[in-house]
């Protein structure tokens, strides 16, 4: 079987006999396709490697590791996906007959199939060259061994950054008053799943505990099948979900991690159509060991590295919530404006008028640090807000520009005046609070 070191024997067999036999049948020589799908799985997670650096390197902790690491692994893994992109681009410019440039066919077709193409010309190559240059080779025992330890460690440690930000929400920020206010026709289909995600706490979190759980799953070689098994079905639907909803270059990593997912799975794939397809009792392959294996305090060992990797990244999660709901900041919500003077001159606004302000609402899914204002004519447009809680000042930009500066006065009812200029006009606002808790998609489940 693909990757299997091992023989499968019936489950009456003596501990002995299985382990001679599993020990004697290591030096098997595997049949042509197993070569080739050995050394394409290779090529595959090597190139994996360079894509998932950014996150691996978080796990370093100290900045005496971290900084070294960075200056010396970095610009190899930029250079790595650099050439993969180009290499992606390369042949769909001729596909499509482009008289565009790579890198013009590179943005045009977006990073992730670039890169999803180019991983899979790079490894098909590197297969190839590989198949001629070793072709008296009949076994990989050694590499194999060290090819699935590798798929093992990088799932877990990649899932537990992705799992850790979902069991703490911070991954898809939270629903602002101000997302409330756009129509959800003016979303595109990357933000509807954000908006989702973001609402749905307890989904959220359910989803990043089943992605935690297959960490430690496979981490521990008794384990690593069930671990295997649950984060394929995990990580088919987060690839489906991130082609559906368009979500950029999350296919990808979900697709890379996929590869490793089957690197893991497949020595099983045989006593499991065994027992699955055939209802046949059969043995499961062992995993590979390592010099650890022998050492007795390493479950141990594991157990407390994961507490602390989880550890920290839950309390990095904790102190990033510390700027959600408005926390800093000194009026938060959602305003109906019920006095709008420009000029000195009280405005009532029509239909088309693009320039008076109609709701305002808090926005900024990560920081709070934004507003979301709502013109009579029903364009919705977010501004970068600046609140200095000392002076009651408020500035506000769109991008670099200023085009606002407010002082604020928060009435005991929750009413809120503003006093300044926008767009060099001096104006004068009043704002009325509105209960969001009346908005059906805020009341829960009815």
């Amino acid at each position: 079987m693909l990757y299997s070191a091992g023989v499968t024997m019936p489950v009456s067999a003596p501990v002995a006999e299985v382990s001679m036999s599993s020990a004697a049948s290591e030096g098997v020589p595997w049949s042509r396709a197993t070569l080739v799908a050995f050394r394409f799985g290779f090529s595959v997670a090597a190139l994996s490697f360079f894509h998932f650096v950014p996150v691996l390197s978080s796990y370093l902790l100290f900045d005496a590791v971290v900084k070294p690491f960075n200056h010396w692994i970095f610009p190899i893994s930029d250079f790595v996906r650099q050439v993969t992109r180009y290499m992606g681009a390369l042949p769909l410019r001729l596909i499509a007959g482009s008289a565009q440039t790579v890198e013009q066919t590179a943005q045009r077709y977006g990073f992730a199939v670039c890169i999803a193409v180019g991983v899979l010309l790079i490894a098909s190559a590197v297969t190839i060259v590989w198949s001629v240059a070793d072709r008296r080779r009949v076994e990989y025992r050694t590499l194999n061994r060290w090819l699935r330890v590798y798929a093992r460690y990088a799932l877990a440690l990649m899932m537990m950054a992705y799992a850790v930000v979902k069991v703490i929400p911070t991954q898809f920020g939270f629903l602002t008053p101000g997302e409330l206010l756009r129509p959800v026709g003016q979303l595109n289909r990357f933000w509807v799943l954000w908006d989702f995600m973001a609402l749905s706490t307890g989904y959220t979190i359910f989803a990043g505990l089943v992605e935690l759980l297959c960490c430690p799953l496979l981490v521990f070689r008794r384990t690593t099948l069930l671990g295997g098994l649950l984060l394929l079905a995990t990580l088919t639907n987060l690839f489906a979900m991130d082609l559906a909803y368009n979500v950029p270059g999350a296919p990808l990593f979900a697709g890379l991690l996929i590869a490793l997912c089957m690197i893991v799975i497949a020595p099983y794939a045989a006593p499991l159509t065994k027992v699955l397809l055939l209802a046949q009792a059969d043995r499961m392959p062992a995993e590979p060991s390592t010099f650890l294996t022998r050492w007795r305090y390493a479950p141990l060992a594991k157990v407390v590295i994961l507490a602390i990797l989880i550890s920290v990244r839950v309390s990095d999660g904790f102190a990033q919530r510390r700027s959600f709901f408005g926390r800093g900041h000194a009026v938060f919500g959602m305003f109906d404006v019920d006095r709008f003077i420009r000029g000195g001159l009280p405005i009532t606004p029509s239909a088309d008028d693009g320039k008076t302000w109609k709701r305002v609402a808090s926005d900024g899914r990560y920081d709070s640090g934004a507003l979301a204002v709502q013109f009579a004519s029903g364009d919705v447009r977010q501004y970068r807000l600046s609140e200095d809680t000392t002076n009651r000042l408020w500035t506000v930009r769109e991008g670099s520009k200023v085009i606002a500066t407010l002082t604020y006065a928060v009435a005991p009812d929750g009413s809120l005046s503003l006093d300044g200029r926008v767009n060099d006009e001096p104006v004068q606002v009043h704002l009325r609070p509105v209960d969001m808790r009346s908005l059906p998609l805020l009341r829960g489940n009815r």
